[in-house]
């Protein structure tokens, strides 16, 4: 029995010593830190010297009062170096690994949202040194920080409701035959700052014996402000579906439907504040026919959003 266990010894070593000579052994400095307590800098120290080992690095830490000179002299092949920045309840981790000759040859960074971060933020940095594999990519189920399981940060938009005055005068088509129609509108001003969306309504119409019309559409709009001022001009286009109605000398409604396209050009006035006003002029085609006969027009409106 003695020499089957000094056999299995001597086996055990011939197998395991070549793996441990090829260890890498890497130096460890004490860390950097801004506005961190040092028991913090000396917990993040300790678990990347742990993460590191389980990668398989032999970490070498400096003695007290020993320079990264003599550091180097010990045989290390790289130095790891880290510092902590706490930027109001989140903490930054940096970590570098340097060449002989100072180079950085890998180099990451990871935010903690608390302490419980730190095993996760520490244990994908190592791996990361180790390995070539951003932090990113490497994480396991277990290993989600708080920080990544926050809500993204929206940048603040704004968003009016308006009413409007309409006028509408027709170029082609029978609803010509009223040369000038009047109503009124709702529309949802949409304001993220680099453009404006919209979604509307408008209903307008006419009458003058013998002929009659009115009209109905339901659109949206998509424009480009032109300035970020108080006084903002903005050119876009819109699409919507439009019904046309009209009627002669009595006769039952004929109606006629379908998609309008339209070019848009306005101007919103008081843009910085939490009332505006805004007038557009609108040319616009329908893409059916009214009638039988291509229709297209003009719109003007005024309107008034809150």
């Amino acid at each position: 029995m003695k020499r089957m266990a000094v056999l299995v010894s001597l086996v055990m070593v011939c197998v395991w010593s070549p793996l441990l000579a090829q260890a890498p052994s890497w130096g460890l400095m004490k860390g950097e830190a801004v506005n961190v307590h040092a028991d913090f800098i000396d917990v993040t120290r300790v678990l990347l010297a742990q993460h590191l080992s389980e990668q398989g690095v032999a970490v070498v830490q400096p003695e007290e009062g020993e320079s990264v000179a003599q550091l180097w002299g010990r045989g290390i092949e790289a130095l790891i170096k880290f510092s902590i920045v706490r930027m109001g309840e989140n903490v930054k981790i940096s970590v570098q690994r340097l060449a002989a000759d100072g180079t950085v040859t890998v180099a990451s960074n990871m935010t903690a949202g608390s302490p419980d971060d730190l095993d996760s933020v520490t244990a994908r940095l190592a791996r990361h040194l180790v390995t070539g594999k951003a932090p990113q990519e490497g994480e396991s189920i277990y290993e989600v920080t708080d920080r990544e399981q926050e809500q993204l940060k929206k940048k603040k938009s704004t968003t009016y409701y308006g009413l409007r005055v309409v006028g509408v005068h027709s170029f082609t088509s029978n609803l010509n035959d009223y040369p000038m129609k009047y109503g009124a509108g709702f529309s949802v001003l949409y304001d993220p700052r680099f453009f404006l969306a919209e979604v509307y309504t408008n209903m307008y119409g006419g009458s003058d014996d013998p002929f009659g019309e009115f009209s109905w559409e339901l659109g949206v709009g998509g424009y480009y402000p032109l300035t970020d001022q108080s006084f903002c001009p903005y050119v876009g286009g819109t699409l919507g579906v439009t019904l046309h109605g009209a009627s002669w000398e009595g006769r039952e409604w004929d109606t006629d439907g379908g998609l309008t396209v339209g070019a848009a050009v306005g101007v919103l006035l008081g843009r910085t504040a939490d009332i505006i006003a805004r007038a557009e002029l609108r040319f616009m085609v329908d893409t059916f026919s009214v009638g039988g006969e291509f229709s297209s027009g003009i719109m003007g409106f005024a309107s008034i959003g809150f």
